[in-house]
């Protein structure tokens, strides 16, 4: 009787465990069969980063080029907009990595501490929609609000046309204008109105003024110059579209990444319908240099910036650490 009452209580005790087996499997290979099974669809789970979300709500405006300043911009609306409880989450958590980023050169560091804690929260997906909903569509590093600009000032695109048909228009009347010869050549110049023809001669002759300004500042990389001949050399660089020249007022470290590669600079300043003009370069400290310039973009948006350029001295002498854009572009 003993040893059949054993084999009894071994019976139930085997039955039992394979009843009870489907719910433990069930509960330690749930979280393992739902992660890849949320990770695809970048649905709304911690595993969700911001930027796949981006990849799944608006894959080809390809939003992770977005500048520093405008990423941030677009978060910190976010996070304003969230409900009072969640906005003062998101505030605290991320609260220890922004008191790290103190002092840094762009809004980057402090970015990725809120993007950090919006994930952490299950917002990244609601973030990527937010962002996602702007009317903006990068093809490479710096070269974002270009498109977005070009579709959004819709009067820009139609002033092209124009160049075309009203050129024939004065023409024929200027023709019929010859036999004064006095009235045409007044007419002359405005016909240059058309911008994108006086556009090229503009191109060609602002450059000019640059490399007349930044004669003495190609020496800065070979040792000789000084901090604010350093931001000059390089924004005459950018004036003149050469990417490979500017990049040599970078320090090493700095100029194969993204924007500040010589391709990404050369295709961005040197497509400008008005290149960048260097107004004013100002020593503010040892190693910072206050910059004042404008350019106007290949879409014909205007910029009129200032940035706080941070030097350091290295064997090549003075060169550019970061650049903190204080207007934007």
């Amino acid at each position: 009787m003993t040893r059949h009452a054993s084999f009894r209580i071994l019976a139930l005790s085997a039955t039992a465990l394979l009843s009870f087996a489907p719910h433990v499997r069930a509960q330690t290979s749930a979280p393992q069969t739902s992660a890849p099974q949320t990770a695809a669809p970048a649905a709304s789970t911690q595993n969700a980063s911001f930027k796949a979300a981006l990849k799944q709500f608006c894959p080809t405006k390809n939003l992770e080029f977005l500048k520093p300043d405008t990423l941030a911009k677009a978060t910190d609306d976010f996070v304003a907009a969230l409900p009072a409880e969640k906005r003062s989450q998101v505030v605290q958590l991320a609260h220890p990595g922004v008191a790290a980023c103190a002092g840094s050169a762009d809004e980057s560091c402090r970015t990725a501490a809120v993007l950090g804690s919006v994930r952490y929260l299950d917002l990244s997906v609601p973030l990527a929609q937010s962002v996602c909903s702007l009317k903006v569509a990068c093809r490479d590093w710096f070269d974002c609000s270009a498109e977005q600009a070009a579709v959004a000032t819709a009067p820009a695109p139609p002033a092209e046309p124009p160049v075309v048909a009203p050129a024939p228009e004065p023409r024929p009347s200027d023709l019929a204008q010859n036999p004064q010869t006095v009235e045409p050549d007044e007419e002359g110049p405005p016909t240059p109105a058309p911008r994108p023809a006086p556009a090229r001669p503009r191109t060609a002759q602002a450059p000019q003024d640059l490399e007349t300004a930044a004669t003495p500042r190609p020496s800065a990389p070979e040792g000789g110059g000084t901090a604010r001949d350093a931001v000059a050399g390089f924004y005459g660089a950018l004036g003149r579209g050469d990417g490979i020249d500017a990049a040599h007022f970078l320090i090493p470290e700095k100029r194969g990444r993204g924007p500040f590669s010589a391709q990404a600079m050369s295709r961005f300043y040197g497509g400008m319908r008005r290149p960048l003009r260097l107004e004013g370069v100002w020593q503010v400290g040892p190693s910072t240099v206050r910059a004042r310039y404008n350019f106007v973009a290949r879409d014909g948006s205007r910029c009129d910036g200032q940035a706080v350029i941070s030097v350091r001295e290295t064997a090549a002498g003075s060169q550019i650490e970061s650049i903190r854009a204080l207007s934007g572009c």
